[in-house]
């Protein structure tokens, strides 16, 4: 079965470098601007386009967010504690991620926010740090009926935790960022 290929969305630093002046020139000739546009402004609004999917192009789904709280949550709550590996989810922890667990932090009633990773790897404060994120990740949760088995009986309930994170969703819109791209770029056009 053949592989199907993965690019990845240009950086927000490498927008400069691949829209330099020279590619304007051929991206002005190539739309027919009028004669009297002025291509410094259908530059600078072809930049500002490419700025704005850079930043949106990776920013992760509602799904890809539920994923990585989840996978956090179930680090800090293992029955072994795995204080290296929360580190590291933290440290690779997304930006928009963060904002969701910290904003839970700052309500009234809890005051918190994430620790910092290296908390986790000092043997004295890392067990407040991995309660912590722990608390951050989780709102609470119910018992779940245990599965039933072929005696007719069941098994025990057990605890589900209720994960503060999107909920996730079937259809996740994908190409939104690219739409919007096309978009700015007939902005870019017109003006």
């Amino acid at each position: 079965m053949p592989t199907k290929k993965s690019r990845s969305a240009i950086a927000a630093e490498g927008v400069a470098g691949v829209f330099d002046d020279d590619c304007m020139r051929k991206l002005a000739r190539i739309s027919r601007l009028p004669v009297v546009a002025d291509v410094a402004r259908f530059a600078q609004g072809i930049r500002d386009a490419a700025d704005i999917y850079a930043r949106d192009a990776r920013s992760p789904t509602v799904n890809e967010l539920h994923y990585e709280i989840a996978a956090l949550q179930k680090a800090a709550t293992a029955r072994r504690r795995q204080y290296d590996e929360i580190a590291t989810r933290l440290e690779k922890l997304s930006p928009q991620a963060r904002d969701v667990l910290n904003q839970r932090g700052t309500r009234r009633a809890l005051r918190f926010e994430l620790p910092e990773s290296d908390t986790l790897r000092d043997s004295q404060r890392r067990e407040d740090a991995r309660a912590t994120v722990a608390r951050l990740c989780e709102l609470g949760g119910a018992y779940v009926e245990g599965r039933k088995r072929p005696s007719g009986g069941r098994s025990r309930p057990t605890w589900r935790p209720l994960l503060h994170a999107p909920n996730l969703h079937r259809h996740v819109p994908k190409r939104d960022a690219e739409r919007d791209f096309v978009m700015w770029l007939s902005a870019a056009w017109l003006e």
